[in-house]
């Protein structure tokens, strides 16, 4: 029994639930075990197919890297893997290395849309201006093409004060030339929404 309470805790799970038997608190460790191995194995899945699969500009050096506008899809998954790879923290179990690995494996989802070219064309537009601005090293112009990506429906997007938000609405409302209302729907897109922030903050920071 002490072993049982002992993992639920280290799952971050109720010890007991209301009416819950032994055999019921078993069972619903194993339900949650399993639940998470098969979490990990698609977590694994995905990782190996956005960071394993060859976009045939993987010799080249953040240096010699150019992104057309248009850009290419792997152009994109060149300069996020590569901008990954510089961030990488060899240091474990510190707060930094923790950012580096939830981003990475947040990013994932995004280079997987771009593997797929099913990126909506606002989104991709001004992802590409976000990317060709940090090689350039124009911060300006990347966090306002990160905040063009951002806005979408949500009434505080990510990483936004109100001030900001208010600022934001005002030129809008000036200008309709940007349209990105379908950016924040859904929790997978909220966090490679923060993890790409996370990793401008960084690319600014060298």
């Amino acid at each position: 029994v002490a072993s049982i309470r002992k993992e639920l805790v280290e799952l971050g799970e109720p010890i007991l639930l209301f009416g819950e038997c032994h055999q019921d608190t078993l069972e619903r460790l194993e339900n949650i075990k399993a639940a998470k191995e098969r979490a990990s194995n698609t977590n694994e899945s995905i990782l190996a197919a956005a960071y394993g699969t060859p976009t045939g500009l993987d010799d080249l050096t953040l240096e010699k890297l150019e992104i057309s506008l248009p850009a290419k899809p792997e152009q994109l998954i060149a300069f996020l893997r590569l901008q990954l790879k510089a961030w990488q923290v060899h240091d474990k179990d510190t707060d930094e290395e923790k950012r580096y690995t939830m981003a990475r494996e947040h990013l994932a989802r995004l280079i997987m849309r771009l593997q797929a070219d099913n990126l909506p064309p606002d989104v991709m537009k001004n992802l590409t201006l976000l990317c060709r601005a940090c090689l350039k090293r124009d911060f300006s112009a990347a966090n306002l093409s990160y905040l063009n990506i951002s806005i979408g429906n949500a009434a505080w997007p990510v990483g936004l004060t109100y001030t900001g938000i208010h600022e934001r609405a005002q030129r809008e409302r000036k200008s309709h030339e940007i349209n990105t209302a379908h950016v924040l729907d859904d929790e997978s897109t909220r966090q490679w929404l923060q993890s790409l922030k996370r990793l401008l903050t960084f690319i600014e920071s060298q």
